[in-house]
């Protein structure tokens, strides 16, 4: 059953894989697990709720041989000095999330 759907801006994304000092592919894998969690009715519009979140989010993308996106030890490349946790925010029409 199709809840809704997950657009994603492939210059934006490599950017911030970039700018992050992640692989594209990673990141990416993140944002995907990120989006199909909102499409199952996960939000992170609290505290507790996030912390939720990204514990699904690390242990599924453990599961998938993918590392803790949150975890800023060991990041290198441009941008790191500067990196900051991933905004908590999207843009949403309706329901497609732009993640």
């Amino acid at each position: 059953m199709a809840q809704g759907d997950i657009v994603f801006c492939y210059p934006v994304i490599a950017r911030e894989a970039l700018a992050q000092g992640k692989s594209l592919e990673a990141h990416f894998a993140h944002l995907i697990v990120h989006g199909l969690l909102h499409l199952q009715g996960h939000r992170h519009a609290g505290r507790r709720e996030a912390t939720h979140m990204e514990t699904l989010e690390k242990k599924l993308l453990a599961k998938l041989g993918y590392p803790d996106p949150y975890d800023d030890s060991g990041v290198t490349g441009p941008g790191t000095g500067a990196r900051t946790r991933p905004r908590r925010e999207h843009g949403r029409i309706g329901q497609t999330f732009l993640t």
